[in-house]
């Protein structure tokens, strides 16, 4: 099941940015759509004022992956660590369910499938690793995009798509 195509022009329209400017950082998000069939989450990470992150999410989603056994992206990387999340409430200090995924540096290469098993996401709040807590996979909330870990500088990471297999 797609969670998102980025195939067509209007498929990064709900994206939005959260970056680090709500802790005193400068970095600074978005994603935009190419013409050319994908998604494009790209900005700048600064380290200045205690920053270090920079994100996009899309909310106001009632998705139902219960019988999922992993998700599936296809993407462009520039040879950095992101993080795919996942929310299963809308509460504001709701745990937020990650997974790491490394990118090979290949933005002008071929296309990258990564495969995040669902058992293996981690949830966190503010950065801390709560144990013992597990996503509600009936209803996923909100999908988000997720760049830090003191990777200063510019980014960029092509979407083609987001599926649930």
């Amino acid at each position: 099941m797609f969670l998102c195509d980025f195939s067509r022009l209007d498929s990064a329209q709900a994206w939005y940015s959260i970056n680090d400017g709500v802790m005193g950082g400068l970095s600074r998000s978005r994603m935009s759509a190419s013409p050319l069939g994908h998604a494009v989450f790209s900005g700048h990470v600064s380290l200045a004022n205690g920053g270090g992150f920079a994100s996009v999410r899309k909310d106001e989603l009632s998705l139902d992956l219960s019988g999922a056994e992993r998700l599936q992206l296809w993407v462009k990387g520039d040879g950095k660590r992101y993080k795919l999340n996942l929310k299963d409430s809308i509460e504001p200090l709701s745990p937020v369910f990650q997974y790491e995924f490394d990118t090979d540096d290949s933005l002008s290469e071929e296309w990258q499938k990564v495969v995040l098993p669902v058992a293996d996401y981690q949830a966190k709040s503010r950065g801390q690793i709560l144990d013992g807590i597990a996503p509600d996979f009936n209803a996923i909330v909100s999908l988000g995009l997720v760049i830090g870990d003191k990777q200063g500088g510019d980014f960029t990471l092509l979407i083609k798509s987001i599926e649930a297999l």
